[in-house]
């Protein structure tokens, strides 16, 4: 396995254009957590920057980018979507964001 140093990976994200595909235009704005932990997660799964194993075999610091079942790659959507070790978690996400929505009058936020 080669190695790729950083600025290697960062020449593949900005020619890929990561961003463009959530922020395409300039002003638009995000609506990121008040919490700087989740705000940096948020923006890492933007950008496919992860420690997930899939992220680090793209850029050369995993063996191999399959999760430890070997089911699938271990990516975000495979981690916040699919994956069983995460059932009960992705449940009581569901249950709880139902409760917001379901509380709320109005589910659309306008940004101006």
């Amino acid at each position: 396995m080669t190695f790729q140093p950083w600025y290697a990976y960062i020449a593949i994200v900005v020619n890929k254009q990561v961003t463009y595909e959530f922020i395409p235009a300039v002003g638009t704005k995000l609506l990121l957590s008040r919490k700087r932990d989740i705000g940096i997660l948020y923006g890492r799964m933007l950008l496919h920057d992860t420690m997930l194993k899939d992220d680090s075999y793209r850029i050369g610091t995993a063996e191999s980018p399959m999760c430890e079942r070997g089911d699938d790659k271990e990516s975000v959507p495979r981690i916040l979507l699919h994956c069983s070790r995460f059932v009960e978690a992705r449940a009581a996400f569901t249950a709880s964001s139902l409760q917001v929505s379901s509380s709320r009058s109005c589910c659309s936020l306008k940004v101006k």
